[in-house]
C-alpha cells in the first residue's frame, strides 16, 4: 500500500481504484437502466397488473435506488476513503438509503416467497388478494424498512475527520464511534430479523413451494400425458413458478448472505484494514451483481414481462433508427444546397 498524507486519494491497495471503478461503475449503469426499464414496463402495461408483478416492480425500484446512490459508495471506497469531502449529509444519506433499500428488498423477497407458497397451497385464499391490496402491503413494507433502517443509520453514521495515518481504522464516512455499543445491539437484533431470519424463512418457504408443485405435478402426470390443453397449461405454470422463484431467491441469497456477514463482523471495522477493505469490496460487488441480475431474472421467469420488455426495446430501437435516418437525410440535403 502507498499513502500520501497530502493527497485526498489513498486506498488499502493500489489496485483498488481501478478495480472499484472498472466493476462498480458499469454495474451501477446497467442496474440503473435495467431496473428502470423493468419498472416502467410493469407499471405501464395493464396486462401485468398482478400481485406478483406489483412486488417485482417495487423490487426494481429498490434496486434502482441502490444504483442511483452507487456513486457515493464508489467515492467512499476511493478518493473519499480517508477524507470524505462530499458533506456529512451525503454520507448519512448513503448509509441510510443503502440500509433502507436492503431491508425493503429482504422483506419483499420474503413476501414474494410467502405469496408463492399460498398461491399453490391455498389458491382460493390467494385469489382474494387484489392488486390494490398488494399496493397497500408494499407501502407498509417500505414504511417499516424506513423506520428500522433509514432513521437509525441517519443518526449513527457520519463523515468524521481523519488524521493522516495509513493504519487508521475504517473509511472516513463510517459509524460514529460514540454509538458503537448501541449499534452492536442493533446489529444483532435488527440485522438478525431482516437478514438471517428472513433468509431462513425464504429458503423454507421456497422449498415447501417447490415440493408442493412437484407433488401436484406427479399427481396429474397421467392426465397431462393425455394431451389436454388445460393440463399442459398447468404444467407450464408449474415450471414457471419453480423457475421464477428459484431465480429470484438465488439472486437474493447471492447478494445478501455476504452483506449480512459483513455487517455483523466488520462494522465497526477490525484491526486488519486491508482485509476489511477487500471484504467490503467483495460484499458490495456481489450485492451489485445481484441487483443487476434481478431484472434479467424477472424477465426470464415471466413470459408476459419478457414480451412487454422486448416490445418496448424494439420500439425504442426503431425510433432511434428513424431519428438517425432523418438526421442523415437532413445533413445530406443541407450539403447539397451548399
Amino acid at each position: 500500500m502507498t499513502y500520501d498524507a497530502h493527497s485526498n486519494f489513498s486506498l488499502p491497495m493500489e489496485a483498488g481504484l481501478f478495480l472499484t471503478c472498472s466493476t462498480l461503475i458499469p454495474l451501477a449503469l446497467f442496474g440503473f437502466f435495467a431496473n428502470a426499464i423493468t419498472t416502467f414496463v410493469v407499471i405501464r402495461s395493464s396486462k401485468l397488473r398482478s400481485t406478483f408483478n406489483c412486488l417485482i416492480a417495487s423490487l426494481c425500484v429498490s434496486d434502482l435506488i441502490s444504483a442511483i446512490i452507487s456513486p457515493l459508495n464508489i467515492y467512499r471506497r476511493t478518493w473519499g476513503y480517508y477524507n470524505w469531502e462530499w458533506s456529512d449529509f451525503l454520507c448519512k444519506m448513503f448509509w441510510s438509503i443503502d440500509t433502507w433499500t436492503s431491508y425493503a428488498t429482504s422483506v419483499h423477497i420474503f413476501c414474494f416467497a410467502a405469496l408463492r407458497f399460498i398461491s399453490v397451497q391455498w389458491p382460493i385464499i390467494y385469489r382474494r388478494n387484489k392488486y390494490s391490496r398488494a399496493c397497500i402491503y408494499i407501502s407498509v413494507m417500505w414504511a417499516v424498512s424506513f423506520v428500522a433502517g433509514f432513521i437509525p443509520s441517519c443518526i449513527w453514521f457520519k463523515a468524521r475527520p481523519r488524521p493522516p495515518l495509513p493504519l487508521e481504522k475504517g473509511p472516513s464516512c463510517h459509524l460514529n464511534t460514540k454509538w458503537k455499543d448501541e449499534f452492536n445491539i442493533y446489529t444483532w437484533v435488527v440485522y438478525s430479523i431482516f437478514f438471517y431470519l428472513a433468509m431462513i424463512l425464504i429458503i423454507v418457504l421456497s422449498i415447501m413451494t417447490i415440493v408442493k408443485v412437484k407433488l401436484s405435478g406427479k399427481a396429474t402426470k397421467e392426465i397431462r400425458q393425455r394431451g389436454n390443453e388445460n393440463d399442459r397449461n398447468n404444467a407450464r405454470r408449474e415450471k414457471k413458478i419453480i423457475l421464477q422463484l428459484s431465480l429470484i431467491v438465488s439472486s437474493f441469497l447471492l447478494g445478501y448472505i455476504p452483506r449480512g456477514i459483513f455487517h455483523n463482523t466488520s462494522i465497526p471495522p477490525g484491526p486488519d484494514i486491508y482485509g476489511n477493505w477487500w471484504f467490503e469490496f467483495v460484499t458490495y460487488l456481489l450485492l451489485r451483481i445481484s441487483e443487476c441480475l434481478d431484472p434479467i431474472f424477472y424477465n426470464l421467469g415471466s413470459r408476459k414481462i419478457r414480451l412487454e420488455t422486448t416490445a418496448l426495446l424494439k420500439g425504442i430501437w426503431l425510433k432511434v433508427c428513424a431519428l438517425k435516418k432523418r438526421i442523415v437525410s437532413s445533413t445530406g440535403h443541407a450539403q447539397n444546397s451548399v
